[in-house]
């Protein structure tokens, strides 16, 4: 669920402007997608208005585009279906263009109503529904928009009770935002550069596999043994830039030996010649600096500058210009990454295109995200009701919603022997993941399961208690975090790791319904290990709903 209030600042309380500041800023109108959002920003001689709206835009041929993802969700007591799609809807338009779809959910979902003839629909209001023991799902991405072409990322998951084969599939695509048509190679480029990226992504997989082939030490051989699933498609890729100029990311899907999805994206490949389309592309993207903590857009009258915060999780945005060097007018601090900037004060840029522009931001900033409807018809699936809502989804990081929490132990917090309560340390651990939690979903949180707590060692009258929790995965509606207990002597600096609990929440909006939440991105190598474990662990409690269920018909 995506945050609808978002808190701006027209002006920096702490850092006030100098004396010598003009009292006008430059004129300027554009727009800044950062986080979840993308920014409406306009200067002029009334000063500095900035709105906000959870919407993702991409521009082609002085087109705005709308990109938005339709999510369908039917429940039974048993099971849940959830599909998504993507489209494009061009700004002032009513015909939307479908750039993604795939109908696994929606024939599984058939198939297990053919079986189950008797189940009927449930509303998930209702407070004693179930966890499914069956779940088929998709979701959707926007990895990124240069020009008229769409990445997208798509996760398949089908694990329904009585299917022959679970499946699980991820892989990534682009599309053509106007036509729909999926991206080749060759519809990207020249026929020659195409020949060697799609040369270079072989010879890049058949080294890794090599030296993968080659390690001795553990992990290299539980990966050894699913190298002969890695298969180069050459149409499963992304776009991207390296420093400014156009590349193309390969995408090589695999299979581990438990059936779960394995994925591995091969280094970036820059092209040596920059297609037509590329024209477009470079004014919107950012210039970092060289240590990525200052970035930089702008035209030959004004510039947006902006400064990321300690944590990384802010970026500090200001207007500046050409004429009056050195001086700065602030905007706005929006949520990390920050990632396309659209100018707006152009002679393309008119009435319609505005008043087009007006209506997208005020319904995507509405008050309820499930008035929205996609323009093409989304086929009737039995007939059956379902939720429907089209929201933009990014990711987020794991690092954008970790949290640590810290806590002196007192003695009334502590037994006879002068160890912690047990119960203690779960209401802090409980406390803790709830703020990741929170700051992950941006929307109401519960706890729905904590899974098995060994307390590993005593904790003492007079220790530091620190609760480290983060967000490991990402289901539909819940997640699971991670919490590492650590205690503390303060005399003698001695730390010891006392507990480690693995929490599940579930995101519900005002009404208490459960609501799609962005997936998360591991980042570190250790944030990746967390992020397999934790889905081997949520594969491992359906298995055990499953064996409930059977062994109680």
């Amino acid at each position: 669920m995506l945050v609808f209030a978002v808190s701006l600042l027209s002006a920096c309380a702490d850092a006030p402007a100098p004396s010598s500041m003009p009292a006008r800023p430059p004129m300027a109108e554009f727009l800044v997608a950062a986080g979840d959002s993308t920014y409406w920003v306009r200067a002029d001689a009334q000063g500095m208005r900035v709105r906000s709206a959870p919407i993702l835009l991409a521009r082609h041929a002085e087109r705005f585009f709308e990109l938005r993802i339709a999510e369908r969700i039917t429940d039974f007591l048993d099971a849940e279906f959830v599909q998504e799609e993507l489209f494009a809807q061009p700004l002032g338009s009513a015909d939307s263009v479908l750039l993604f779809s795939d109908d696994a959910v929606r024939a599984s979902m058939s198939a297990w109503m053919r079986a189950n003839p008797g189940e009927a629909p449930i509303d998930l209001a209702e407070d004693d529904a179930p966890e499914p023991e069956s779940v088929a799902s998709d979701f959707l991405e926007v990895i990124d928009v240069h020009g008229p072409w769409v990445s997208w990322s798509h996760a398949l998951d089908l694990d329904v009770v009585g299917a022959e084969d679970h499946l699980h599939r991820r892989h990534r695509g682009v599309t053509n935002l106007t036509s729909g048509a999926r991206a080749t190679l060759d519809s990207l480029m020249s026929p020659d550069e195409a020949m060697r990226i799609r040369t270079i992504g072989r010879a890049s997989l058949d080294t890794m596999r090599a030296v993968v082939a080659r390690a001795t030490d553990e992990r290299a051989q539980r990966a050894q043994a699913t190298l002969h699933t890695f298969e180069f498609v050459d149409s499963a890729f992304s776009i991207t830039d390296v420093e400014h100029q156009p590349a193309v990311v390969f995408h090589v899907a695999g299979t581990s030996s438990d059936g779960e999805a394995l994925e591995l994206l091969l280094p970036p490949i820059a092209l040596l010649e920059q297609p037509i389309w590329w024209r477009e592309v470079a004014p919107t993207l950012p210039m970092w600096t060289p240590d990525s903590v200052g970035v930089r857009w702008g035209n030959e009258r004004y510039h947006v500058v902006g400064v990321v915060d300690s944590a990384r999780a802010t970026l500090r945005l200001a207007l500046t210009a050409d004429a009056t060097p050195g001086v700065e007018w602030p905007i706005a601090v929006v949520p990390m990454p920050a990632y396309q900037f659209m100018v707006l004060d152009s002679a393309t840029f008119g009435p319609e295109a505005r008043a087009a522009l007006l209506r997208a931001f005020d319904r995507a900033a509405g008050d309820d995200p499930y008035s929205t409807r996609a323009s093409n018809p989304t086929p009737n699936v039995s007939r059956l009701p379902s939720r429907f809502a089209m929201t933009p989804r990014p990711a987020r990081h794991v690092s954008e919603s970790s949290h640590v929490s810290s806590e002196l132990i007192m003695p009334q917090d502590a037994n006879i022997l002068g160890h912690v309560f047990g119960g203690a340390i779960m209401a802090m651990v409980d406390k803790a993941a709830a703020v990741a939690a929170f700051r992950h979903a941006r929307t109401n949180c519960v706890t729905a399961s904590i899974d098995r707590v060994d307390f590993k060692e005593p904790i003492h009258v007079g220790e530091l208690v620190s609760c480290h929790a983060s967000v490991n995965f990402v289901g539909t509606t819940s997640m699971e975090v991670g919490v590492r207990v650590e205690s503390e002597d303060l005399i003698s600096g001695i730390r010891r790791h006392t507990n480690t609990c693995y929490l599940t929440f579930v995101a519900i909006d005002r009404n208490g319904r459960p609501v799609p939440i962005p997936q998360v991105i591991p980042e570190t190598p250790e944030q990746q290990r967390r992020y397999a474990a934790a889905q081997d662990r949520r594969r491992r409690r359906l298995e055990e709903r499953q064996a409930e269920a059977r062994s109680e018909s």
